[in-house]
């Protein structure tokens, strides 16, 4: 593929050419729910995990270095879906902020979300700018027994194809699809095609005992190794399902004609931790039902900001963008809004954080890129040096400072010692919290108890209310992770004795 230095006298001239005048475009973004890029073989996975969209992707721009804005859905989506940096309390959205379906619905674009993650709900406002938003339904508990979050990516291509097919009409469209598969518990629909057994080696769980701390040496015995060999080949395999239903959206658009006209994005909110990283750095939550298989590594996201957290794919493909090109910059989710608009020629009515990713020069002189979690913030420098700063509260109970040389060290595994560097990249975190430190309306008390139900805080929905303390929620909260983290086990290990008798037939 050609360098990314010709994007920028590229796509001004490209954006050049939209005039007022000229038809709008479609908009479809994609977003594939927990897909780190690394485990894609469009990033050089070494399973063939994603050859539809390797395919596909050819057409327009790879971004290799994208990083997403948090660690978790809710964050991650709220800045990806408005453009802006925003940490702080209270509800995702804040009368500063408007979703990019708000704007492209202003603007007279039909706006359609077939979303197969409970938890972007109307509660949180990510329904809003849509005249039609179907939600899966879905809960922690029915993810356990059940093996799934919600809906399966051939239902959500099904239902996209079927609104492109059935309803659209003259005005354009953003359409929405937000695909779990990847997301935990791994299930594939149709078994698992990869073979783990033959990547079982001593190279490959030396690896993984190299991840652990030297008191936890030992800690991965001969049936650990294997079942985390055989969630990974699951993880895998999830992803490749869903690459296999993305096909059929890309040769729909293609068949259709619709690609003519049609921008698409394909990017995801955020990566998995696979145990590269102990779970016994402060950052990670006791009982967390993330500690699976191995407790002393860490499985999940949200708690970390490591690179297999935050680092994405991230893919441009449609009119107004460059064919066969990788771009090498490091960018951000924020600036996935303010290139769709200015690639569809709309202007944003409020102020965004990031840059269009063609035809700003502006891009290449960014030497920052931030992350944030509940637990901290991580700050990325000139694409070389890595900074994550704990809360003050995670620091108390362990959680620790930590600067990386990704030249060197890409794998952030081992701290250096550079005090200068360390207070410099401080101070830069703690400006970027105070300018971006909004505080959104608080949910009521029945809306808090939904989502905790939800989220499977059973005993915390039960007992909140106005005069509970915050002493009082911290206690509920960590029974109420003990409690999930009993019952995962047991499912999961209900669930590994079956999938081993069906394995030994």
């Amino acid at each position: 593929m050609k360098s990314h230095f010709v994007i920028a006298a590229l796509g001004l001239l490209l954006l050049a050419s939209c005039g007022g005048s000229t038809p709008k475009k479609n908009v479809v973004v994609i977003v594939i729910d927990t897909l780190r890029a690394d485990r894609m073989s469009l990033h050089g996975c070494e399973r063939n995990t994603t050859p539809a969209i390797d395919e596909w992707a050819k057409e327009g721009v790879i971004f290799d270095r994208a990083n997403s804005a948090s660690s978790w859905t809710v964050p991650s989506m709220g800045m990806l879906l408005t453009g802006r940096y925003r940490q702080g309390s209270g509800k995702t959205f804040t009368s500063n902020q408007r979703l990019l379906s708000q704007v492209l619905q202003a603007a007279g674009y039909r706006t359609i979300g077939i979303v197969a993650n409970p938890v972007l709900n109307s509660l949180q406002g990510f329904d809003a700018g849509y005249e039609q938003y179907e939600l899966t339904e879905g809960s922690y508990e029915a993810a356990l027994t059940e093996r799934r979050w919600g809906w399966p990516s051939n239902v959500v291509v099904d239902k996209g194809i079927r609104w492109m097919r059935e309803f659209r009409d003259e005005r354009p469209f953003m359409l929405y699809l937000h695909l779990m598969d990847p997301h935990y518990p791994y299930a594939p629909q149709k078994g698992v095609p990869f073979s783990w057994k033959d990547d079982l080696s001593k190279e490959r769980r030396d690896h993984y005992e190299g991840n652990l701390s030297k008191a936890d040496k030992g800690a991965i015995d001969d049936e650990l190794y294997k079942r985390m060999e055989q969630q990974l080949a699951a993880y895998d395999t999830e992803i490749l399902e869903t690459d296999q239903e993305l096909e059929r959206l890309f040769t729909y658009l293609k068949e259709s004609g619709l690609s003519e006209d049609t921008l698409v994005v394909l990017t995801s909110d955020h990566g998995e931790g696979l145990w590269e990283h102990s779970s016994k750095d402060g950052w990670v939550n006791e009982g967390s039902f993330t500690q699976s298989i191995v407790p002393e590594l860490y499985r999940g996201h949200g708690e970390q900001l490591y690179g297999e957290l935050v680092h994405v794919p991230l893919v441009f493909v449609g009119p107004g963008v460059p064919k066969d090109l990788r771009d090498t910059r490091t960018v951000s989710l924020v600036d996935v809004v303010p290139t769709i608009l200015s690639l569809v020629d709309i202007a944003s009515p409020t102020e965004l954080h990031g840059i269009p990713l063609f035809g700003d020069p502006t891009l290449d002189a960014r030497d920052e890129v931030f992350s944030h979690c509940a637990r901290g913030t991580s700050v990325t420098v000139d694409g070389r040096w890595k900074l994550h700063l704990p809360e003050d509260r995670i620091a108390e109970r362990g959680g620790m400072t930590a600067l990386f040389d990704l030249n060197g060290d890409p794998g952030e595994n081992s701290p250096i010692d550079d005090p200068a560097l360390t207070r410099e990249l401080t101070a830069r975190i703690r400006a970027w919290k105070e300018r971006y430190g909004e505080v959104g309306d608080k949910m009521s008390i029945d809306e808090q108890r939904k989502l905790l139900l939800q989220m499977g805080y059973v005993g915390l929905a039960n007992e909140l209310d106005e005069d509970t303390t915050q002493e009082e929620i911290r206690d509920l909260m960590k029974e109420g992770r003990r409690k999930k983290a009993r019952a995962e086990a047991k499912i999961l290990n209900e669930a590994a004795k079956r999938e081993g008798a069906t394995a030994g037939d």
